[in-house]
C-alpha cells in the first residue's frame, strides 16, 4: 500500500465520497477510478483538475502526503458563503468569517458527472480558498451567480445531428447540428470522445472545445451508425 506517484484529483475526491469502482494502474501503488483515462491516470494533473491546499500541488505529493491533504481539505459552510459581482464583472466571495476575496474562479472535480457539486474555488494566484461541496447548499442570490458563472465556463453546444464525419491527415472532420446551429470541428484523437454510463457523449475538439450529445441512443439511425465507428 505504498505510493509509488501521485495521486490523481478524482481518486481524492472519490476517496472522500466512498464511491467508484476501483482499479489498480500497474507499478503506481495507487488505485484510481475504472473510468479515467489512462493518460490522465499515468500523466501529470491538468491545471484545472488540481485541488490546492495550503499552496502546495497534489500532483507533488506521496499517497501519505495526499491522504494528509485530503483531510486537510477545507470544506466550507456553503450556507454561509455571499457571492456577488464587482463593477469589472468579476466574483467576488465573501466566506463564513467575513473575509472577502476577489476575482474568484469556480473549478469543478468532476465536469463530467458531477456539474454541481465539489467546486473548488481559487484565488487570482490559483491557491484554493476552499471547497463547496453542493451548489444547492448556497443562498439562492449567491446560487444563481455562481450556476451562471459555471454554465459560461463549461459552456457545451448539444449535437442534435452528425451530418458527416472523414479522416483527412490525422484529424476527424465532423460536421454536426447543434442548438446553436450547424457546427464544424476538427477531432485529433477518439480520446476526446468520452461516453457516460446514461448514454451522454462528451466531446472535444482539436481546439479544445467542448461539444454534448445528450444521450447518444435518440439520436437518429445516419447519426447513431457514424457515432459508432468513434466510440
Amino acid at each position: 500500500n505504498v505510493a509509488r506517484g501521485p495521486v490523481p484529483r478524482d481518486c481524492q475526491i472519490d476517496a472522500l465520497r466512498g464511491t467508484g469502482p476501483r482499479t489498480t494502474v500497474r507499478g503506481s501503488g495507487w488505485r484510481i477510478p475504472r473510468n479515467v483515462p489512462p493518460n490522465v491516470a499515468r500523466g501529470p494533473v491538468p491545471r484545472d483538475r488540481q485541488i490546492y491546499s495550503r499552496g502546495k500541488q497534489l500532483e507533488n505529493t506521496t499517497m501519505q502526503e495526499a491522504i494528509r491533504i485530503t483531510e486537510e481539505l477545507q470544506f466550507l459552510d456553503a450556507s454561509q458563503i455571499h457571492i456577488e459581482r464587482n463593477a469589472f464583472e468579476e466574483l467576488v466571495v465573501t466566506l463564513p468569517d467575513h473575509t472577502s476575496h476577489t476575482n474568484i474562479q469556480p473549478v469543478l472535480a468532476f465536469p463530467l458527472s458531477e456539474s454541481s457539486r465539489y467546486i473548488s474555488l481559487l484565488d487570482s494566484e490559483e491557491n484554493e480558498i476552499g471547497v463547496i461541496q453542493d451548489l444547492k447548499h448556497l443562498p439562492k442570490d449567491s446560487q444563481k451567480i455562481l450556476t451562471s458563472e459555471l454554465q459560461r465556463r463549461y459552456f457545451m453546444p448539444k449535437i442534435t445531428k452528425i451530418h458527416f464525419l472523414g479522416g483527412e491527415f490525422g484529424v476527424t472532420r465532423w460536421v454536426v447540428e447543434t442548438n446553436r446551429g450547424e457546427v464544424e470541428f476538427g477531432l485529433k484523437t477518439r480520446y476526446d470522445v468520452v461516453t457516460l454510463d446514461s448514454g451522454k457523449v462528451l466531446i472535444k475538439d482539436a481546439d479544445g472545445n467542448r461539444y454534448e450529445i445528450e444521450n447518444y441512443h435518440r439520436l437518429d439511425a445516419k447519426s447513431l451508425a457514424l457515432l459508432e465507428t468513434q466510440i
